[in-house]
């Protein structure tokens, strides 16, 4: 194989997956100030996610783009804390992820990821601390066939 020529999967991907978390103890809570009941509370997180990819290429099949749309939605469950305790129920992301992978030569390549998003409860009106953003960029080193090697930054 030669990284000249980057491969992607025909059309587009959908993925989607439910995990589950048994209960959980909260590992060593502060009890004081009337937190003693910390000590046996548990919280179970169980959470869905959805995603759907479709990649381009370009340059004779020397750039793939591959745009993601993902949503995830984490339920939290808690049991033993008060009632009135405020605990998040439902935590929600939705994200686009564009990654650029770019063959400069036989043995290199150039990876970028951007990833802009909202992490929300949507309980309230979506604010600045809502708003998320991730940036990776990769230079990839092809030593065989099988055996690569990512330098970068994040």
């Amino acid at each position: 194989m030669s990284i000249s020529h980057l491969h992607a999967q025909q059309g587009p991907t959908f993925s989607a997956s439910y995990d589950i978390y048994p209960n959980s103890q909260i590992a060593d809570p502060d009890l004081s100030g009337g937190n003693a009941y910390l000590d046996t509370s548990e919280v179970k997180v169980s959470s869905m996610n959805w995603s759907v990819a479709y990649p381009l290429v370009f340059s004779e099949g020397r750039t793939v783009l591959v745009n993601e749309l993902a949503y995830r939605n984490v339920m939290l469950d808690y049991s033993g804390f008060l009632p009135t305790d405020v605990n998040p129920e439902n935590l929600h992301s939705i994200e686009y992820n564009a990654t650029v992978t770019h063959g400069l030569s036989d043995r290199w390549s150039l990876m970028g990821i951007v990833t802009p998003g909202i992490a929300s409860d949507f309980e309230a009106s979506i604010g600045s601390d809502d708003l998320t953003f991730q940036a990776v960029v990769v230079f990839i080193r092809a030593y065989s066939e099988r055996f690569q090697i990512g330098y970068g930054a994040a």
